[in-house]
């Protein structure tokens, strides 16, 4: 594996911003309070390992969390060893959790939890795991050929996981079911009971230009790989025929309804797709030299992370609403997200993570520019503020602090996971900088 490109001035900085997003994520409005009074009652209530489902929640959420940490680590790492780096990152995971807990014994609106290091813990060995796979599989496609100087396959992988992740627990769609308890495989079936034929005609269009992406990253990383566009986007389309239905009937584990419309849009919007990158993939290719390529990508992938974020487009100017953007709830990371306890806490951290990890690789190789404001990742981080700036007028959106730090990571990651291996930076897309 190759070393890190990286000096350890960078690869330091990295580390230590993904520990302060940590820290700020877990340690925000924690009212300290340095009185010995009521620790003891939170020691033993910490040590309680009683599985809740709120419980379950919460781990998930700390296990993504900390998964970034473990992802950075190695990104950031010579891994002339990787098994010994992948230890220490796992080890520094669960020295940090046990800080962070210990911290919140101190704290009368903050629940200290042994579970939580372990779930941690977890979190910082699975994303070095991660990242360790991201390594390799990249590392072999790096010498094949690419339309855009970087594998197309990073751009289907990512926004594949994150549409999968919308269709699990949608924006817009989150009426529970009634009668919420029970085994994951009884939730399903109650799901499956309840389906109504007439969902068929409950139609979200908007998701066709969420999903239609899905199929184009799809089909082209497949071109790309030498098999043909038919070819490539018939295995695409079989693939979205099995996966999102099946994704639609799974979410019932979560209480929400199967919506037939919801599944036959999803398919039909990922196989339109494929049938797109099909028809112009090669065309593209020839007409455009790869520079022009890499700027029209960018420029289209950037818009497709707008209508993500700012979907359904509905104003809404009234001077209440715009000024309840900037409460508690938008301002101080995970606040919005630690008070809601169904899954969609989850799916929405994953989603907005890597969604902007394409992008962040793709600024490695063609940065806007070399040096200044606009050099390196720099430009991900802009626009994530700029979009998340943007949902205060738009109705049933809110902003939020914290997707701007896990999409800034999420771009971040990217980066970094091609600084890594050594991408050279084929040129800038702003002529003159």
């Amino acid at each position: 594996m190759r070393p890190s490109s990286m000096t350890p001035g960078h690869a330091r900085t990295a580390r230590l911003a993904y520990v302060a997003i940590i820290l700020v994520a877990t340690l925000s409005n924690l009212h300290f309070d340095p009185s010995l009074a009521d620790v003891p009652f939170r020691l033993h209530r910490a040590l309680d390992m009683s599985p809740h489902l709120s419980d379950a929640i919460d781990a998930a959420r700390n296990i993504v969390l900390f998964a970034g940490l473990g992802a950075v680590w190695i990104a950031t790492s010579r891994l002339s060893r990787p098994v010994s780096t992948l230890l220490a990152v796992t080890v520094i995971s669960m020295l940090l959790s046990s800080c962070v807990e210990t911290m919140q014994l101190f704290s009368p609106v903050r629940n200290s939890s042994l579970i939580d290091v372990t779930t941690n813990t977890l979190g910082g060995l699975f994303g070095g795991l991660a990242m360790l796979g991201a390594l390799s599989v990249i590392h072999e496609v790096a010498r094949k050929r690419s339309y855009i100087g970087i594998p197309a396959i990073m751009f289907a992988v990512t926004y594949g996981l994150a549409t999968i992740m919308e269709a699990f627990i949608p924006l817009f769609r989150q009426d529970l079911l009634p009668q919420l308890g029970g085994s994951i495989p009884a939730r399903i079936g109650r799901a499956i009971d309840a389906v109504q034929a007439s969902s068929i005609t409950q139609i979200p269009f908007t998701d066709l230009f969420i999903f239609l992406p899905a199929g184009v990253f799809a089909t082209a990383a497949l071109i790309e790989s030498g098999i043909s566009g038919a070819v490539a986007a018939t295995m695409i389309v079989v693939v979205a025929v099995v996966i999102y239905p099946l994704v639609e009937v799974v979410h019932g584990v979560a209480a929400l309804p199967i919506i037939l419309g919801a599944a036959i849009m999803h398919v039909v919007a990922v196989s339109l797709g494929a049938l797109v990158a099909a028809l112009f993939v090669t065309p593209f290719t020839r007409h455009f030299p790869i520079r022009r390529r890499a700027g029209l990508v960018a420029i289209a992938y950037s818009l497709v992370i707008m209508v993500w974020s700012w979907r359904p487009f509905r104003l809404d100017l009234s001077l209440s609403s715009m000024s309840d953007q900037f409460t508690a709830d938008h301002l101080v990371p995970l606040q919005a997200l630690a008070s809601r306890g169904d899954l969609f806490s989850v799916t929405d951290v994953i989603a907005q993570g890597v969604i902007f990890f394409p992008l962040g690789a793709l600024l490695a190789v063609w940065p806007l520019a070399r040096r200044g404001a606009f050099r390196g990742c720099l430009p991900a981080i802009y626009l994530a503020i700029i979009l998340e700036v943007g949902k205060i007028p738009i109705s049933d959106r809110f902003m939020d602090v914290t997707h701007i730090l896990i999409q800034s990571a999420g771009a971040a990651l990217g980066f970094l996971l091609l600084r890594r291996l050594k991408f050279e930076v084929a040129d800038t897309l702003l002529t003159g900088r």
